[in-house]
């Protein structure tokens, strides 16, 4: 397989309780949750009113339409942060909501979802540096990448919710066969912004593809979304609820199977790497 490009749409969502949802469904409206928490907030739906909104360098209405759907939460939403405050600490299942292969044109489109719960306010996970944590990489006798991040200090900002920009550079190596080592770079760019002016409890991340040397990748999208679980606000308790879609489209060349395989690995990887990196 050619490489597999791992783009994360992480979304760290936070809210209330949910009814239950259809597995494999993310795109309908879910009907909107009761508040809950010490500030009475309905943080879902307070998230996806404004998520739709905001103004960012990549086209991810594909992402954001799962999560939240004309500007609501969505069902999918509503699973994933039941999922992830349920879920044993540490546990990370991801999920494929997409995984298609065209034996044609030799390309393979996925989309990967995961969520996992934090005991960390959102204004500090936005303060992580949550690119170093991807950057930890991943190796094992079949697939190893590794990841360069370069925080661009005094780069141009699109508004005043726009934080910050960090360059990825990625280096992925897959042995398809016992003789055969696929190596594939690409180039990344995440940018981090604030949901909504004066409220620090929300945050959506975007990583999407800058450059593919040899046009291997068509689209490598990392979304997050990230927002109080609702058990706290101003008296120091609460956490983060973070979903991460992650989507891609790229060449397997001719390696079908092993593209399945890699993803797995790779995202079970990255899903580790964020987890360890903000759970304390």
């Amino acid at each position: 397989m050619k490489s597999i490009h791992l783009v994360f749409t992480f979304i760290w969502i936070t809210a209330c309780g949910a009814p239950k949802p259809k597995a494999e469904s993310g795109a309908k409206a879910a009907a909107a949750p009761a508040p809950i928490g010490t500030a009475g907030i309905d943080y879902a739906a307070l998230y996806c009113s404004n998520a739709v909104k905001l103004k960012l360098r990549s086209d991810i209405r594909t992402e954001i339409d799962l999560i939240c759907k004309d500007g609501k939460p969505t069902e999918l939403l509503q699973e994933y942060r039941t999922k992830a405050l349920t879920q044993k600490p540490g546990t990370i299942d991801i999920k494929f909501l997409q995984q298609k292969n065209t034996e044609a044109s030799d390309r393979s489109e996925f989309t990967v979802i995961w969520a996992f719960h934090v005991p960390i306010r959102p204004f500090v996970v936005k303060a992580r540096p949550l690119y170093d944590y991807i950057a930890k990489g991943y190796q094992s006798s079949d697939v190893s990448f590794t990841v360069k991040a370069n925080r661009l200090m005094d780069a141009p900002l699109d508004s005043g919710l726009h934080l910050w920009t960090t360059e990825m550079d990625y280096a992925l190596k897959v042995n398809a066969l016992p003789s055969l080592a696929i190596v594939n770079d690409r180039k990344t760019e995440y940018n981090l912004y604030q949901v909504l002016s004066g409220n620090e409890e929300m945050g959506l991340g975007l990583e999407h593809l800058v450059n593919s040397p040899d046009q291997t990748y068509k689209v490598s999208n990392l979304v997050n979304f990230s927002f109080n679980d609702g058990e706290g606000y101003n008296d120091g308790k609460g956490g983060t609820i973070v979903i991460n879609v992650l989507r891609f489209d790229f060449n397997n060349q001719g390696f079908p199977e092993t593209a399945v395989t890699t993803m797995t690995a790779v995202a079970q990887a990255l899903a580790n790497n964020m987890y360890e990196g903000l759970k304390q």
